[in-house]
């Protein structure tokens, strides 16, 4: 089981390799990888993660510089479930795609520097394309 914050599943989809340091990138391929299989179980919460335990960030500035919590909050009200929950990737990944307009990001992520990248956008956008099909 992996615990993820509730806004790193839009990071997931937009990861491309690039991060804080090469322990947060390794770190995060590793997830990434295996947040995308189906029955992966995922518990989703409002607080350090396993993609936090790499991240160099997360002992200077990261609480202030954008305030995750605050985007986890907004991903957990949109997805109407509590911190804590406890999925498959599929399923959450689906209810994702289901409760989240890939505008959302602008309001949800706007305190988020890679935001401007476009990444997660496009991550979502290709995400729900395929479970349109």
């Amino acid at each position: 089981m992996f615990i993820i914050r509730a806004h790193h599943l839009l990071c997931v989809l937009g990861f491309k390799g690039y991060g804080y340091s090469e322990d947060f990138i390794d770190n995060f391929t590793k997830i990434h990888k295996e947040v995308k299989k189906k029955s992966t179980i995922i518990k989703i919460v409002c607080e350090k993660d396993d993609v936090c335990k790499c991240c160099p960030k997360l002992r200077t500035d990261c609480l202030e510089d954008i305030n995750p919590g605050n985007i986890d909050k907004a991903v957990l009200s949109k997805l109407k479930i509590a911190a804590g929950s406890i999925y498959k990737s599929e399923t959450i990944y689906r209810k994702l795609t289901d409760c989240i307009k890939v505008d959302d990001l602008d309001v949800i992520c706007a305190s988020c520097p890679w935001l401007e990248k476009g990444w997660c956008k496009q991550g979502l956008k290709k995400l729900k394309d395929k479970l349109a099909v």
